[in-house]
């Protein structure tokens, strides 16, 4: 057998702290810590907010489903005996005006059906994501990062795409 056989790369997974992950061995500084929360980079469960948003849709739902549906009847009762309250009385029907008035009166009475949803939802929100990353306000992830909007190198990520899909 020759020399070359017997020789075996070395593998540098081994040597991380916590196996094939290649996790870090270091824990981070405090100070480390400190600038991601500043720059907003906490971990964040989604599937949390969604959660506590769903379960508390579906407690709305039953406690106020009697109400809503009896809103919501009582909503298309009065719209359709309003109609001929809209008739234009020179062309034999509905004007476009007064059709419009009618949709949005229509449009804002459910609207004020469904806002207790909206806002209860809103503050559901709101809690558990304070409670998941205590009250830090930042707007360093919302500034816009010029160097994602040079075109040349989206046109180089493109085509670089498209020559390994032909592959």
């Amino acid at each position: 057998m020759n020399k070359k056989d017997w020789h075996m790369p070395p593998e540098l997974q081994w040597f991380a702290k916590d196996g094939e992950g290649g996790e870090k061995t270091e824990e981070p500084t405090a100070k480390k810590l400190s600038d991601a929360r500043n720059d907003g980079k906490v971990a964040k469960s989604k599937e949390l907010d969604n959660a506590a948003g769903l379960l508390l849709l579906f407690i709305l739902l039953q406690i106020t489903m009697s109400n809503l549906g009896g809103g919501m009847l009582g909503l298309f009762e009065t719209f359709y005996n309003r109609i001929p309250e809209f008739l234009d009385d020179s062309s034999k029907g509905v004007s476009a005006v007064f059709a419009s008035k009618l949709v949005r009166q229509a449009l804002m009475d459910a609207f004020d059906m469904v806002i207790p949803f909206f806002a209860a939802g809103c503050f559901v929100m709101f809690v558990v994501n304070v409670l998941q990353v205590k009250w830090k306000i930042t707007t360093k992830p919302l500034r816009p990062d010029f160097k994602k909007f040079n075109p040349i190198s989206g046109f180089k990520r493109f085509f670089q795409k498209i020559l390994w899909l032909n592959y």
